[in-house]
């Protein structure tokens, strides 16, 4: 059944009217809003909202022989001492595993790299480690490349992996460690977005490389509503989703049976390309004993003829109820503090299987009601929407090419050689005069 909110766009009929809690909610959540970093684009969100977790993959040709690396924002806050122990760790749990092809570990170095700037943008508090282990316990081809870089307190991972060998397309390990070392000196910490200058923001960072495409998820949430969650997909220059969002959600939800009150669907054009948007809310179910709660589930995406960096396609999900998946702030206060931290099995690679991990066994907490009503999460998502811009200065100019030398011969003298040149054409197999 269609929801009130569209029903007053045909019948002019039920309308609802906010209380004064809904009011001062919305006035919260949409006055003196922040502008954050959304790739080549800006976007401004409430004040208390934070990035929350971020990766970008980049790719580097746009063939079929592209090369690709993988950036990841691990976490904020980290002191220097707890980046090292984490990357020590990792490290040896890698270097105890054994390739059964090679009979040696697994681990095939760790290197301290020098990743030092001279141009201004930041040469304080950089560091980094580069890892490179076998990307399969059976074979002695492939390697997996980790380049863990600290920005400050900023924690950053770069991976890519190499087959060298594998056949002439792949590159050599040196040159997968090449890319990643040549990469970490052109990502820097973002201080104004609106400014930074040309490169993707990824929450924190300004990744100022060369990529032909990028792919990427940025999550956002509310601190202060932590079941609330804006989960943002960019891709660059691949092609719009086919079939549309609002074919996709006809499809998904007759085939789930799952009862969606619609809150508002349709045509929604934003971030200066044409959209659609469905706006939905739900009741999930706690148990059989205590009942249901109120959940939401907001859809947008843009759709353009023009991929490209500054053409991006745009996916985004409002979320607020069901699972809670941020940490409050004395939480990870707490984490932070413990001797392991950013010692997560969880993070470990595939090569090397956990078993046992407490997180497993523990069980799933109970889904929440949203924090938000139907009508304070309409109002945050219509005052969000119209900001997505393109960022100034994104994407920087082709460079010109260089003008070639002035020539050091005279007009007159060109004249001469040209007449020479001419007379020699001239006078070559084939050219001869006829009698």
């Amino acid at each position: 059944m269609m929801g009130c909110a569209v029903m007053v766009a045909l019948l002019s009929g039920c309308t609802h009217h906010p209380t004064d809690a809904e009011k001062r909610t919305v006035s919260e959540l949409t006055t003196s809003m922040q502008t954050q970093g959304l790739g080549r684009y800006l976007i401004d969100l409430p004040p208390t909202w934070r990035f929350g977790s971020g990766d970008v993959t980049l790719y580097y040709g746009l063939g079929t022989d592209f090369k690709t690396v993988e950036v990841t924002v691990i976490d904020q806050g980290v002191t220097p001492t707890q980046f090292q122990a984490a990357v020590a760790w990792r490290a040896k749990r890698i270097q105890d595993i054994s390739n059964n092809k090679t009979y040696r570990s697994m681990l095939a170095g760790t290197w301290p790299v020098d990743v030092r700037v001279d141009d201004g943008k930041g040469d304080q508090n950089r560091e980094a480690v580069l890892l490179r282990y076998y990307d399969d316990t059976t074979l002695d081809i492939g390697f997996d490349h980790e380049l863990h870089l600290l920005l400050g307190s900023t924690y950053v991972q770069l991976s890519a992996k190499s087959y060298e060998g594998l056949d002439p397309s792949t590159e050599a390990t040196a040159q997968v460690d090449s890319r990643l070392k040549t990469l970490a000196r052109q990502i820097f910490l973002v201080t104004d977005p609106a400014r930074t200058g040309p490169g993707f923001i990824l929450g924190p960072i300004v990744i100022d490389g060369p990529q032909d495409h990028e792919q990427a998820t940025l999550k956002f949430y509310d601190p202060q509503r932590r079941d609330v969650t804006l989960e943002i997909d960019s891709s660059a220059v691949t092609p719009d989703e086919s079939p549309h969002l609002l074919n996709r959600i006809d499809r998904d939800i007759t085939a789930s049976g799952t009862p969606i009150h619609v809150l508002r669907r349709g045509k929604h054009d934003f971030a200066g390309m044409a959209g659609e948007e469905a706006l939905g809310s739900m009741k999930e179910e706690v148990d059989s004993d205590k009942g249901y709660v109120h959940s939401i589930l907001f859809a947008g995406e843009t759709y353009r003829t023009d991929p490209g960096l500054l053409r991006p396609s745009l996916a985004l999900r409002l979320t607020a109820g069901g699972n809670v998946s941020w940490m409050s702030d004395a939480e990870r206060a707490t984490r932070r503090a413990a001797p392991d931290y950013l010692m997560n099995p969880r993070r470990l690679p595939n090569i090397i299987v956990v078993y046992n991990d407490p997180a497993d066994a523990a069980p799933s907490p109970p889904p929440v009601e949203a924090s938000l009503t139907d009508h304070e999460a309409i109002a945050v998502w219509d005052a969000i929407l119209p900001t997505i811009r393109p960022r100034p200065g994104a994407v920087a100019p082709p460079k010109p090419k260089e003008p070639l030398p002035p020539s050091s011969i005279s007009r007159e003298q060109a004249e001469r050689d040209r007449q020479t040149l001419d007379a020699f054409i001239a006078s070559g197999p084939g050219n001869e005069p006829e009698h």
